[in-house]
């Protein structure tokens, strides 16, 4: 597993590895404060154009939110690839969106 801290860790975001397999169901998980929502979220390819991918979170057992990400495969051995999740903050203390960029390699 490999987490990733944002607005001095208020916000994190869980992922399967740091280089994440494609053509496999991938968990993310989101740890967000009580009154944030996160919405519909956008995965795109950075180092080639493969279309948006929307990532719909659901608020598991444990409180976290939770979204499966599944990614096809390109003819790169690895890509480079950009989430980007709005985040709804009804008290405006966190920033309106958190975006990171990660990589997938062939199988």
């Amino acid at each position: 597993m490999t987490e990733y801290s944002f607005f001095d860790g208020v916000v994190r975001l869980i992922m399967p590895a740091p280089d994440v397999p494609v053509e496999h169901p991938l968990t993310l998980e989101l740890v967000l404060p009580d009154r944030v929502v996160p919405g519909l979220s956008l995965v795109e390819g950075e180092s080639m154009y493969m279309g948006s991918i929307p990532l719909q979170w659901k608020v598991n057992d444990t409180g976290r939110w939770q979204t499966t990400l599944y990614l096809g495969a390109c003819s790169e051995p690895r890509m480079t690839w950009r989430l980007t999740v709005p985040l709804q903050d009804p008290q405006n203390q966190l920033p309106p969106q958190l975006s990171l960029t990660f990589t997938s390699v062939a199988n």
